[in-house]
């Protein structure tokens, strides 16, 4: 199994990328959702269900923060027993916990 790394001075990409990858070892989908065609909304970070898989879309024109919040929420709802019994980086339970 892979691990997380994480290490001091870390950027917001770097975060929202070792996020994704806590996110998907957790068992959940994580979509890139891109630009619609004219005419249709724009896509919005978000999570959904369907049936019974947890799907969390990335909008790419929202703000990094943006997708942090999104993925840190999926993992609070949706992960929170993968993350007790797994090594989840300070930074990361942090943030999902909402303490940062």
């Amino acid at each position: 199994m892979p691990r997380l790394k994480y290490a001091a001075g870390v950027t917001d990409v770097e975060l929202l990328r070792a996020m994704v990858d806590l996110a998907e070892l957790a068992g959940l989908s994580v979509r890139s959702v891109g630009k619609r065609g004219s005419g249709e909304l724009e896509p919005e970070s978000g999570v959904a269900r369907l049936r019974d898989d947890i799907i969390v879309m990335l909008a790419g024109r929202d703000p990094v923060e943006t997708q942090i919040g999104v993925v840190a929420s999926a993992l609070r709802d949706h992960a929170s027993s993968y993350m007790d019994e797994h090594f989840v980086p300070p930074l990361i339970r942090a943030r999902v916990s909402g303490e940062s």
